[in-house]
């Protein structure tokens, strides 16, 4: 074999001929060394068989050798996409770094990509192949285009770390064009039908409070002094949490996580510092600017100030004693309540009052749109909602702005309008 042939060997059988697979196509063994490993304490050899021509078998070697010679981990980028995605995966999840819903939304994204890509060499994966996956997840799954981009940006931070592992020169993904996210119909009640909600929530309140009382003679009655919940207490948890949420527009877990030492009630203000995830974690806010001090109303204030009261009496009948970390609109045993059977209470109530397929989360869009719609200063309007920046609260809220925009050229009309005054000169000495 002449040197140009070094690395390259035609593979034979026992009688010494040359093998060819079932398409006729000779078969090559490449042999690389990826130099001195000091971990194993030998000299790396990279294998790779080929099947094609002596040509194409060469101008494969040489390519592998100038891959090498970039840096890329020969070895590694034979490692196929499922397998490194996992990996990737489980280190994010052991940095912990990443929210219960993020985890989550990461292994379902992971797992689509897997049923596509996962048997893929990370070193074979192409911005065709990644183009071809989109459209074909897409179709398949009944996918929006916000969905597809939500895949192109976890895709995309796998191949990054494929890039830093030196097992690809580049990410195939920086050469896709991921789908622009879909047009978002953020919908908000108007300010009649928020008032609306609100009467329909004091009428709920009162039904609440008849109720658990009505259950706890119940209680007293048959003699059963002994349980360990209250009866009907959730109830009235449940209508002053969606209170709470049309006063303020913070978000379901972030109302489900305020305690008692989050509320001043003579100054009027509940501050939001923390959150409850769908699995009853308790976490810090969603970012730095979530935690945000808001007035109250008057009304919310006494509607709390009421609850406050009857928890403390009630749930000290099962030998519970509200502190200050116990949960403003906790169960029946002073718990934190199940944010899914807040959800629950949610649809049933708002379908009974006429708001059925309302979701809590236009609450928040309802505040925002009225608020920027009065005239209330962006900043203001951002920090009622957490938002980390103002250019977020306009991105998302920018159909409110007109109406501001109006009451501007109104007013700029009027000021122009208005006869000029006579100018006043004043007088100086001459010399």
């Amino acid at each position: 074999m002449s040197s140009g042939d070094a690395g390259l060997k035609q593979i034979k059988d026992k009688n010494g001929k040359p093998v060819k697979d079932s398409e006729g196509r000779f078969v090559w063994e490449i042999r690389i060394s990826t130099g001195w490993n000091p971990i194993k304490k030998k000299y790396g050899i990279h294998t790779e068989r080929f099947h094609g021509n002596k040509t194409a078998a060469k101008k494969r070697r040489d390519e592998l050798k100038r891959e090498l010679d970039n840096g890329i981990d020969l070895d590694a980028a034979k490692t196929n996409l499922g397998d490194f995605a996992d990996k990737w995966l489980s280190n994010r999840i052991e940095s912990g770094e990443l929210a219960e819903n993020t985890i989550d939304r990461y292994s379902e994204i992971v797992e689509q990509i897997k049923s596509y890509l996962g048997a893929v060499a990370v070193s074979d994966v192409s911005p065709l192949m990644v183009d071809d996956f989109y459209r074909a997840v897409k179709a398949d799954r009944g996918l929006t285009n916000t969905s597809v981009r939500k895949i192109h940006q976890v895709l995309k931070q796998i191949m990054e770390q494929a890039c830093i592992y030196d097992m690809i020169l580049r990410n195939p993904c920086d050469r896709v064009k991921a789908p622009q996210n879909d047009p978002v119909n953020r919908e908000s009640l108007s300010a009649a039908d928020a008032s609306r909600l609100l009467a329909a929530i004091d009428k709920a309140e009162s039904e609440a409070y008849a109720a658990e009382s009505a259950k706890e003679c119940r209680q007293d009655e048959r003699g059963n002094f002994e349980r360990g919940y209250i009866y009907g207490m959730s109830a009235i948890a449940c209508v002053l949490a969606a209170r709470l949420g049309l006063a303020t527009g913070a978000r379901r877990g972030e109302i489900l996580a305020v305690t008692w030492q989050a509320i001043d009630l003579d100054s009027g203000l509940v501050s939001i510092a923390a959150s409850i995830t769908a699995k009853g974690t308790v976490k810090e806010t969603k970012t730095k600017a979530g935690n945000r001090v808001l007035a109250l109303d008057a009304a919310t204030v006494d509607a709390l100030r009421k609850w406050q009261g009857v928890q403390a009496r009630e749930l000290g009948k099962v030998g519970f004693r509200v502190k200050a970390d116990t949960p403003v609109f906790s169960n029946g045993k002073g718990g934190y309540m199940n944010p899914c059977n807040f959800s629950r209470w949610w649809r049933k109530f708002t379908a009974e009052v006429g708001f059925e397929g309302l979701k809590l989360h236009e609450l928040r869009h309802t505040q925002a749109t009225l608020l920027l719609a009065q005239g209330v200063d962006v900043k203001t309007v951002q920090n009622r909602l957490g938002h980390a920046n103002a250019s977020i609260t306009l991105n998302w809220y920018a159909h409110a702005v007109p109406e501001i925009d109006r009451a501007a050229a109104d007013m700029l009309g009027k000021l122009l309008d208005e006869p000029p005054k006579p100018r006043i000169v004043k007088w100086r000495k001459t010399a």
